[in-house]
C-alpha cells in the first residue's frame, strides 16, 4: 500500500514511460499524483492537491527522489 506521505506528481507525455514509471514508484510505496501528460493539466492537478513532497518533471528525478527515502 502506497505511503501518502510519499506523494509524487509525474508529469510525462510518452503513455508507455509514465505508466512504467508510475509502477516502479509504486513499488517503492510512493503514491504517484497523475501521471499526466502535460504541463497544463499538472498545474491544474496541483491547484487541486493540497500538498506534493515531490514533483517529477522527468523520470530521473523521481527515481532519485524516491530512492533515497528510507525504507520503512
Amino acid at each position: 500500500m502506497p505511503d501518502p506521505h510519499r506523494r509524487i506528481l509525474v508529469v510525462e507525455d510518452e503513455y508507455i514511460l509514465a505508466d512504467d514509471l508510475q509502477h516502479e514508484l509504486e513499488k517503492l510505496g510512493v503514491l504517484v499524483i497523475g501521471p499526466v501528460p502535460t504541463v497544463t493539466m499538472a498545474l491544474r492537478l496541483l491547484d487541486a492537491t493540497s500538498v506534493l513532497d515531490a514533483p517529477s518533471w522527468t523520470s530521473t528525478c523521481a527515481a532519485r527522489r524516491a530512492s533515497s527515502w528510507p525504507t520503512p
